[in-house]
């Protein structure tokens, strides 16, 4: 598992008593703490020991990753953002190596055209969305009639 934290909520700290737990099932945890993250990340990943890596640097993640994956291995990467071009980056390392990521080698991840099926509408006022009660005029993914 690779994370950036980059959500208004990571990086104020909202999910750092859960984040270790989450994380728990991963072989291995690649997590890169910006210098503004104002909390501390190591100390949110401690019950993972050795299988979680703190990064304070794009770089340095990126090339471990990239040293420590191997044919078969599944990588999930989660972030809001580019994560500096990690994704590209990792790639263009292990086509020297003969990985291939599972989207070009799966035909059933082959490119299609997407098509939105869900549009946000605003709520009727006094009609319930959702079940919440009375709407205040907020989106939501519900057309209503």
């Amino acid at each position: 598992a690779v994370l950036e934290p980059r959500s208004n909520t990571m990086r104020q700290g909202v999910h750092r008593d859960t984040l270790g737990p989450s994380l728990a099932l991963a072989d291995a945890t690649y997590v890169f703490a910006p210098p503004d993250i104002g909390w501390d990340v190591e100390a949110a990943l401690g019950g993972l020991g050795e299988r979680a890596r703190v990064y304070h640097s794009h770089e340095a993640l990126i090339a471990d990753l990239a040293t420590d994956a191997r044919p078969g291995d599944h990588i999930l990467i989660m972030s809001n953002g580019g994560f500096a071009g990690l994704h590209r980056r990792l790639l263009a390392a292990h086509g020297k190596t003969g990985l291939a990521p599972q989207r070009l080698r799966d035909p059933k991840f082959a490119t299609q055209p997407v098509r939105r099926r869900h549009h946000l509408r605003p709520a009727r006022r006094g009609r319930g969305a959702g079940g919440c009660g009375p709407s205040t005029g907020h989106l939501t993914g519900r057309g209503g009639a």
